[in-house]
């Protein structure tokens, strides 16, 4: 089993690897790349929303509230919108991801 994660990380990281590479290109194998690690880093919404609350309002309760609120919905949304990708990559359009950005997780917050 554990064999099979470890192919499964490979396999993700040189996805995003050559996801990235290939950034300006408008095609299936970036759509589907797009889609996977929209899929497998979805769950990073949740932490990010915190702190992106905590830096708006300044308070841990509405940090630990709304943020924690906001992080669940992001985070279904973005893994439901990456699992979508990733399965129906073949299908145009290729240039219009159904998440924006990207990759939000590691976009910086505009302020």
């Amino acid at each position: 089993m554990l064999k099979y994660g470890i192919i499964l990380i490979t396999l993700g990281i040189m996805l995003f690897t050559f996801n990235t590479a290939c950034m300006a290109d408008d095609n299936a194998i970036t759509k589907f790349g797009n889609g996977l690690v929209n899929l497998l880093t979805g769950w990073l919404e949740l932490p990010k929303q915190i702190s992106d609350t905590y830096k708006k309002e300044n308070s841990l309760s509405e940090a630990l509230t709304t943020g924690t609120l906001k992080g669940v919905i992001y985070s279904v949304g973005r893994t439901a919108a990456g699992a979508l990708d990733a399965a129906f990559f073949f299908l145009p359009p290729y240039d219009k991801p159904i998440m924006k950005p990207l990759y939000k997780v590691f976009a910086t917050s505009t302020k």
